[in-house]
């Protein structure tokens, strides 16, 4: 073992939650901070380019590259699950798209936890995080912010098909919604994105760049946590292992973890801190038995409904599109403009199954104008277009637990897809106003041909089968460490996110989330951040203290 080393305030995992709170916790105290992410810097230019989305996946060394345990309801297919390895975490490596989620999901929260969590306490938690760029009509500023870390703006590009697309879905029957994170979420139109200038404003971009050389702020990166360090029921520090060797890293004040919905259970398992009888299976010795730990895990199942054509339209990498590739390179070399300044997922929006209404849709749509395989870890040899349909309220739970003892080894992920018959009735729904929104009249022009599912007219029975021999995650995993009071047998963190039975830890990410919000999952986790440094500020007493006059301002 190595040199030990302190500090006030340990973060493990520099993704959407620990880049925030690492920022609030330098800039408004006195403290001192050390964050630490198991993957590498964020160096990849694919990262910083928008377009570079498409890309991303298929670089193994910014990705956790996880799986899932064979699903029963989707034909025993193991899943595959990436999560962002590198600075910034997934918020370096996801569509960007900029959603909060319904105004009661978070008043459900407030329910079962308290009042802090109500939305009309996170509204101004959400609004002090952004910089928001369109800050004037249609963006309300009741519901936007301009003067925070994260970089919100509209997209500087978007592809004729995802026009098409908004058009064809109001000729279906879905009103416009100039604003998804307005007053109201039903409806189709453009997404906002978490870019800066027409590049990616990642969580360490926003947040942490501008603070980089801060003398109190100590960034580890390719350094992974292998166990919380406990000294009785009190959290002391961690164990960290780089380049093979392992050091210990104390904090004098508290251990936040910050990992996500896999990454921190599986810690707090690995320290001993979770259902006995699951700890006795790798002879780990049991601190504290919390049976919440790794249970309760949500995810937003996700198929692509998709069409070929023959004329050379959208994003495909095929070559009659080089010409207008060779254009938007240009563009976004001179200007940050043009396609590679494209999120890909440009248009969507939310309507409703039999189990949603109008007033609180449960379904969500991401247009992409480009035949899409395997997550874009495959090329495809078609042109066309596909929209993406997911349930945003399932009612299925499944739960991360180990694999191992050893911390190098991925845990075991089973989300438990469609467990619930409800979740099935939801994605069929789904599928039939999918099929109906790529047959409409704006579509008819590019004379397409269905290439999955392969044939437009379907029972119920077909479409489930059609979803579960093809869907996938959206990427959107939550709820593993459930928030909630002290007389819930399946919370894991306090309302406070303490650790139930141990002081001196939190958990600070979307594994928190005691039931999935109704959208994209990074604003939140944010915002979740966010407002954990309020708690632990609060708490510690601290006045704020603006940066130094050389560093860098706010995006």
């Amino acid at each position: 073992m190595d040199k030990i080393f302190q500090f006030d305030y340990i973060i493990v995992g520099a993704g959407s939650a620990g880049c925030a709170l690492a920022r609030r916790l330098v800039e408004n105290s006195d403290a001192t901070v050390c964050l630490i992410e198991a993957g590498p810097k964020d160096s990849n230019p694919l990262i910083h380019i928008p377009f570079g989305v498409a890309l991303l996946s298929k670089f193994t060394k910014t990705n956790w590259g996880y799986y899932t345990a064979p699903q029963t309801q989707l034909d025993n297919r193991c899943l595959f699950w990436p999560r962002g390895k590198v600075m910034g975490g997934s918020s370096s490596v996801n569509a960007m798209c900029y959603i909060r989620g319904d105004q009661r999901d978070y008043d459900s929260w407030a329910q079962t936890t308290s009042e802090h969590w109500a939305w009309s306490n996170v509204l101004s938690i959400f609004k002090q995080s952004q910089a928001n760029a369109q800050y004037d009509a249609p963006y309300h500023p009741d519901y936007h912010g301009d003067g925070g870390p994260l970089g919100v703006t509209d997209l500087r590009h978007q592809d004729p098909l995802s026009h098409d697309f908004v058009a064809a879905a109001q000729h279906a029957g879905l009103p416009h919604n100039a604003d998804f994170n307005g007053a109201l979420r039903y409806g189709v139109g453009f997404y906002q994105v978490t870019h800066v200038n027409g590049t990616r404003c990642s969580a360490a971009k926003g947040y942490i760049k501008p603070i980089i050389t801060h003398p109190r702020l100590t960034v580890k990166t390719n350094a992974l946590v292998c166990k919380v360090l406990l000294e009785g029921k009190t959290a002391q520090g961690v164990e960290v292992e780089e380049q093979g060797r392992r050091s210990q890293l104390i904090a004098s004040k508290e251990v936040l973890l910050a990992g996500g919905a896999i990454n921190s259970p599986q810690l707090l398992l690995l320290s001993g801190i979770g259902p006995q009888a699951e700890l006795a299976k790798h002879h780990i010795e049991c601190v504290y038995d919390l049976p919440g730990v790794g249970q309760n895990l949500q995810d937003h199942l996700d198929v692509i409904i998709q069409v070929k054509t023959k004329q050379a339209v959208g994003y495909g990498a095929l070559p009659r599109l080089l010409p207008k590739f060779m254009r938007g390179l240009w563009q976004y070399a001179t200007a940050r403009k043009g396609l590679f300044s494209s999120n890909v997922a440009e248009a969507g929006g939310f309507a409703f199954s039999r189990h949603g209404s109008q007033d609180c849709p449960d379904l969500q749509f991401h247009f992409i104008p480009a035949v899409l395989l395997d997550h874009g870890r495959e090329i495809a040899s078609d042109y066309g277009f596909g929209l993406h349909v997911c349930h945003l309220y399932p009612y299925s739970r499944g739960n991360i637990t180990l694999a191992s003892a050893d911390p190098h080894a991925a845990p075991v992920i089973d989300p438990n897809y469609l467990n619930d018959s409800r979740d099935a009735e939801a994605m069929i729904d789904a599928v039939r106003l999918g099929i109906k929104i790529l047959q409409q009249p704006s579509f008819a022009k590019y004379a397409p041909v269905p290439m999955a599912p392969a044939c437009q007219t379907l029972t119920d029975e077909e479409i489930l089968a059609f979803v579960q021999a093809q869907a996938l995650t959206v990427y959107h995993p939550v709820g593993t460490c459930k928030m909630g009071r002290e007389d819930d047998p399946m919370a894991v963190v306090d309302p406070c996110l303490n650790v139930h039975g141990i002081k001196g830890l939190r958990v600070v990410d979307a594994s928190i989330m005691p039931t999935i919000v109704g959208g994209n999952t990074n604003a939140p986790t944010i915002m979740i951040a966010e407002q954990a440094a309020h708690f632990i500020l609060g708490e510690t007493n601290t006045t704020v203290s603006l940066l130094e006059p050389d560093e860098e301002p706010l995006v």
